[in-house]
């Protein structure tokens, strides 16, 4: 056997996988461990850093408050009386009570030339020279403001010392310059600042840029001037920072600062980087290398166990092919528990198997069975079923949607005709895209419900179609595809048009007789046949009027209905509307005991509109309102002409029930009464949006009922401010 045989066999076996398992578990603790390494180091590396700049902070803090003291303190002694008046003969008594806290630190009082005319660390004879700083006199001269002075060499001593000045004022102006020189050495120790680690330096800078103090060579560098370039550039940025840069040996270091805006002196603090990191690094070389050695020895121990593994699946191999002979034998000499029960489940899966496969062969049988009842119960539905695909695929036929499509075949998708269907589909005589058709909504989610459209390909193909589609989910829930129904609904279209049909000849043949009614009760008018009948006359007429108007406007409302009504819109008297309104309602006034108050427009009373349909909204309103109110009610009609239209108000003391307020105005909608169509407010809305204006209402227990009718001005604005005028009788 080659080497890459033997290789391609060590690939598949146990051994090598349970290798791949170690690895596995073993690699991502070994990146976990070089990861928390790597954290840990960054993160001791930000804990110095944080703990330097806190040592740099709270070393300025020592030292400024130290000066703040010290300028308090000379504060003080300036303010004197006899000080600011030029006697200084208390002088030295206050200076030895302020030094008694400074050991070696001196009080000097200069004039503007520099000149000292006191100086605590000489005897009152002794000749004072001038101060060897005369720039910081003069300006403590020029600003008259306090301040502290860098390092340099004292004029008397010769010491490196600092200096402390602050103003003294007399009649507004400065007369001399009060400064306590320090020496440094004792400056620093009267500080007492915090110890740092061994390996750490400390320098703190003047405002001038020169060291004051420096850990470790202090003799050497004092009154030098700071040398670290990359430090002084980051200081124009920011006042405080930690950042790498090379120290004073020019090794690299991790330097952390922070400055003094009030004294302008800088505290910085240095380690070197090699220190940082020594420890860091054998902390991560212990980290990876432990990983490493547990993780080698984890390997060892996956070979171990695959040795011993494969020895066992080995045997269960061997018995497992007699078994499949027709050999059984019983398994023996496994090493492992887990190999034991697979050898005893193997035994038990040639009966479960054996059982499995006449159950499945029951299954087969059952679903054959199911599925040819599905077919047939699909092919005894009277409407004409289909199943779409997602992708728009016929899936399924039933024989009646064969009958009804018979270009449809299964498998086949549905073509189009520069996006039209293959046959005309109309609605509402405009014909659809083949998106626009319900099977293909549904294919977007859309249920459609009884649809009704025509279906047509010009020749064989010409019937009505009730439509139902509603889309299918797969089980993520996504469209898998669209459910249809189409019932022919022809016979009913064809029956409902001669229904129409018969009841517009109705409608027709009914105002022969009512002509016939008016004639002769206007002859019966015109000769007279008694004063008594003569009073009923005009009330005859006017009701066989009603009539014969109440049957013209049928078909106005039907064509309403379908939006295809043009009102001709006349100049009619709101006053004469409401006359033949009241007249058309005194029976119904005289039973229910109600009042009716109509009151057009005093100014205006000039309505523009189809003055036939106009009164019928009006009347419809009118009998609805009397029939709500209580007996003994009152009805208010009121007409007011606005600049933009009219507005005619209803309003009548009973409240509209809960029931029907949602569709007060829909047709059919009625309550609470005995002989009600549900047509009156309907046709009451029909009319007034045929007029272009729109009806409302208000309804409470409390305030009754409110509907209110708006109608705009016709086109002819004139029409609306035209005086009041009475149109001819129509």
């Amino acid at each position: 056997m080659t080497l890459a045989e033997r290789w391609k066999e060590w690939r598949f076996s146990v051994r090598y996988r349970l290798l791949l398992i170690v690895i596995a578990s073993v690699l991502p603790m070994t990146l976990a461990a070089c990861l928390v390494a790597y954290t840990n180091f960054g993160r001791r590396q930000a804990d110095i850093a944080s703990s330097m700049l806190a040592s740099t902070r709270s070393y300025s803090k020592i030292i400024d408050q130290e000066l703040r003291d010290i300028q308090a303190d000379l504060e003080i002694l300036a303010k004197s009386p006899q000080l600011a008046s030029g006697d200084f003969s208390i002088l030295r008594d206050r200076t030895l009570m302020a030094l008694a806290n400074r050991p070696e630190s001196d009080i000097i009082l200069a004039d503007e030339t520099g000149q000292q005319v006191f100086n605590s660390y000489l005897p009152p004879e002794a000749p004072l020279p001038k101060r060897n700083v005369p720039d910081r006199v003069r300006r403590v001269f020029e600003t008259g403001e306090k301040s502290v002075s860098g390092v340099y060499r004292g004029a008397v001593t010769g010491r490196y010392m600092i200096s402390i000045d602050v103003p003294v004022m007399r009649a507004g102006r400065v007369v001399f310059d009060l400064a306590m020189t320090i020496p440094v050495d004792h400056l620093i120790d009267a500080l007492m600042l915090p110890p740092l680690p061994k390996e750490w330096t400390a320098t703190i800078l003047d405002s001038q840029g020169a060291i004051v103090m420096r850990t470790g060579d202090q003799n050497r560098l004092q009154g030098q001037k700071f040398d670290m370039p990359v430090t002084e550039h980051r200081m124009r940025d920011s006042a405080e920072g930690v950042l790498e840069d090379a120290g004073s040996t020019g090794e690299p270091s991790l330097v952390g600062y922070s400055h003094s805006k009030s004294s302008g002196w800088t505290v910085f603090i240095s380690v070197p980087k090699a220190l940082v990191e020594r420890d860091l690094w054998q902390w991560l070389y212990l980290s990876v290398g432990g990983t490493l050695f547990l993780g080698n020895l984890g390997l060892a121990l996956a070979l171990s166990l695959g040795d011993s593994l494969s020895t066992s699946l080995d045997e269960l191999a061997s018995a497992t092919l007699k078994l499949g002979q027709g050999n059984p034998q019983k398994i023996s000499g496994m090493d492992l528990k887990e190999t034991r029960i697979i050898a005893s489940s193997i035994t038990m899966a040639g009966d479960l198997l054996m059982k499995r496969d006449a159950e499945l062969r029951n299954s087969i049988v059952l679903a054959d069975k199911r599925a040819q009842l599905l077919d047939t119960t699909l092919e005894s539905i009277a409407e004409g079923l289909f199943v779409l695909g997602a992708d728009g695929t016929i899936q399924r036929l039933n024989q009646q949607a064969m009958r009804m499509f018979p270009f449809l075949a299964e498998g086949e998708r549905v073509e189009t005709n520069d996006g039209h269907p293959p046959l005309d589909v109309l609605r509402d005589g405009v014909p659809l895209l083949l998106d626009e058709i319900p099977a293909f909504r549904a294919l977007r989610g859309e249920i459609v419900t009884g649809e009704e459209l025509f279906f047509s390909d010009g020749a064989e193909i010409r019937f009505w179609g009730s439509v139902n589609a509603a889309p299918i989910y797969g089980p993520e829930g996504s469209i898998a595809g669209a459910v249809v129904t189409v019932q022919d609904i022809t016979k009913r279209k064809t029956d409902e048009a001669f229904r129409a049909d018969v009841e517009r000849i109705v409608r027709h043949d009914i105002k022969s007789p009512l002509f016939s009614l008016h004639a002769m009760a206007e002859l019966a008018f015109k000769r007279g046949v008694g004063n008594q009948f003569d009073d009923h006359v005009p009330h005859i007429l006017h009701q066989i009027r009603n009539v014969t108007l109440m049957v013209d406007s049928v078909d106005k409302l039907l064509q309403m209905e379908g939006g295809a009504y043009e009102v001709q819109k006349t100049a009619c008297s709101c006053a004469r509307l409401f006359d033949s309104v009241r007249m058309t309602n005194d029976s119904l006034l005289e039973q229910s005991g109600v009042t009716l108050l109509m009151s057009p427009d005093e100014h205006h009373h000039i309505l523009e509109g189809e003055e036939v349909l106009l009164e019928e909204m009006i009347q419809n309103l009118v009998k609805n309102a009397i029939e709500a109110s209580p007996k003994g009610g009152v009805v208010e009609v009121t007409h007011k002409h606005e600049r933009l239209g009219d507005k005619i108000e209803f309003h009548n003391e009973g409240a509209i029930p809960l029931c029907v307020r949602s569709n007060f105005f829909e047709k059919y909608v009625t309550s609470g009464k005995a002989y009600g169509t549900g047509l009156g407010t309907y046709s009451a809305r029909l009319i007034a949006k045929a007029h272009g204006g729109d009806i409302t209402f208000a309804t409470s227990d409390r305030e009754g009922t409110t509907i209110t009718v708006t109608l705009p001005c016709g086109r002819d604005s004139s029409v609306c401010c035209a005086p009041a005028a009475v149109p001819p009788q129509c």
